[in-house]
């Protein structure tokens, strides 16, 4: 929330001290928010995965690279593709042994159903139908009580 207003922009001699000041703290984040979006490079990164198979079944894991790791950026990704590829080739074909797993159950709930705006991105998405075709199929569906409600 802004909590004052200037009908100008400051000029530049006294932009520093205009952002610095504590009641224009929302805005200096957001302009400090739009310069980050200003300044993003994407940076591509590896992640090694593989499938395990074990005498139950098999699983899905994934490589948790170590801290002291190299080929790390500053967020812990590895973006050295050679390690990521040396690490793979030096786990292929290999056994092992698992030293610990964990389950859990998970409550999976149904999806909400759909609102008439959604229902018609989702056919117009899939089916290329127009936002007056899915309401008019409603409609008779809904008049032929072939729906529990109309959406």
């Amino acid at each position: 929330m802004i909590t004052s207003f200037l009908p100008h922009p400051p000029s530049p001699k006294n932009r520093q001290r205009f952002f610095e000041n504590h009641r224009h703290q929302p805005l200096n984040l957001i302009v400090t928010r739009d310069k980050t979006i200003a300044n993003f490079k994407s940076q591509k990164y590896a992640v090694v995965q593989a499938t395990l198979n074990h005498e139950k079944g098999s699983f899905k894991a994934q490589l948790l690279p170590s801290e002291d790791m190299a080929g790390l950026d500053e967020e812990g990704r590895l973006i050295d593709t050679a390690k990521a590829e040396a690490i793979t080739n030096e786990a292929k074909n290999q056994t092992g042994i698992i030293v610990e797993a964990t389950s859990q159950k998970k409550i999976v709930h149904p999806p909400l159903p759909h609102c008439l705006s959604s229902l018609q991105k989702a056919a117009s998405a899939k089916f290329g139908m127009s936002a007056k075709e899915v309401l008019d199929i409603a409609q008779r569906l809904y008049e032929k009580k072939l729906t529990v409600s109309f959406p």
